[in-house]
């Protein structure tokens, strides 16, 4: 993801983001401009994000309002402190463990139970 962002000019909009302005009135046209640049790029970004990932996977970052919010929650989740992922592995574990396909349950709800617990 990091190469496709620097090859499209997006890496520093995803690392950094951008703040929006807090009084809109006195921005210039050139200020102006500069904000719609960024927003495009900020979408672009996200959108990119967004193709990269799966629905579930979606589902937990859908709610992002920026591409580096999305990031940062990506970074966070797949990439956090080591202590923290061996806590997460040790739940995984105890789930898929006790993981059985339930009588009323099709294949793809299993699938997609199955999958949650890798999120």
């Amino acid at each position: 993801m990091k190469v496709l962002f620097g090859s499209q000019g997006l890496w520093d909009i995803v690392e950094v983001g951008f703040e929006e302005p807090d009084d809109i009135d006195i921005i210039t046209d050139e200020k102006d401009e500069e904000l719609i640049l960024l927003r495009k790029q900020d979408n672009k970004a996200l959108y990119h994000i967004y193709q990269a990932i799966d629905e579930v996977i979606f589902e937990s970052i859908s709610a992002t309002q920026s591409s580096k919010e999305a990031w940062d929650m990506l970074y966070r989740t797949y990439r956090g402190e080591e202590k923290v992922k061996i806590v997460r592995l040790q739940m995984v574990r105890c789930e898929f463990d006790g993981l059985r396909m339930k009588d009323s349950e099709t294949i793809k709800e299993f699938y997609n139970r199955t999958i949650l617990l890798l999120k």
